[in-house]
């Protein structure tokens, strides 16, 4: 993506500070990329992102389409709430079917959009956010009262991840394709279970922490057939 590119370097300050966030010398990375399948048509991306791992969410096309603003922002997932609070670049995967050329669904050219302009807005960054534009119309008048009007129990939830704010700006960005298998959601879980399985992904081989790390650390696991399996000390 054209948007990715460009930060492969790291430059630092006299105070050791990382900028435009690459790795700093511990290794650690301040401001990376996470990718986001958008379920279900994103998942024709699975194939391209073998050995990184990825974080799933379901920015709906119909909640755009019906102007559904409670559901498109009550509906994002915490994952993707805070490493976008945290400053990192999210990218959306997604595959329309309607329009072959543009190749844009609709929760990505219209929720994507919307998302990052009401982000901006209840998170009070700092500056005024990018102004929102569709299909070539200013909509900020229509998204400001948008978020006027959003259900207590949703602006409770977006401005849980304010505390977690540490950028001025919302980095999200869409990757978009055509698809042919519109619905076909065997297709879908068919891609999503081979991703599952292969190495480098979120899902580690069982006893990944061991019964004695747990232990060291005061933890215990909780199964609610058999309790907890490590009462800590007495």
């Amino acid at each position: 993506c054209a948007a990715a590119e460009g930060r492969a370097g790291v430059e630092t300050s006299e105070t050791g500070a990382v900028h435009e966030g690459e790795v700093s010398e511990s290794g650690a990375v301040r401001e990376g990329e996470v990718h986001f399948i958008n379920l279900s048509n994103g998942a024709e991306s699975l194939p391209l992102l073998q050995g990184i791992p990825v974080a799933f969410c379901r920015i709906q096309s119909s909640h755009c389409e019906s102007q559904n603003w409670n559901g498109i922002l009550g509906g994002l997932d915490p994952t993707l709430l805070i490493h976008l609070a945290m400053g990192h670049t999210c990218y959306i995967h997604d595959y329309g079917s309607r329009n072959k050329k543009r190749k844009a669904p609709r929760a990505v050219w219209y929720g994507v959009t919307f998302i990052k302009f009401a982000l901006h807005v209840l998170w009070e960054l700092p500056g005024d956010p990018e102004p929102p534009v569709l299909r070539g119309h200013m909509v900020e008048a229509d998204f400001r009262g948008a978020l006027r009007n959003l259900d207590k129990a949703v602006k409770k939830k977006i401005r849980y991840f304010r505390d977690y704010a540490r950028t001025s700006e919302v980095k999200l960005y869409g990757v978009v394709g055509a698809t042919d298998i519109d619905g076909r959601r065997d297709l879908h879980v068919a891609l999503c279970q081979e991703h599952s399985s292969k190495p480098g992904g979120l899902v580690q081989a069982p006893g990944t922490i061991s019964a004695a790390a747990l232990e060291k650390a005061s933890l215990a696991i909780f199964d609610t057939s058999t309790g907890f399996t490590w009462d800590g000390p007495e």
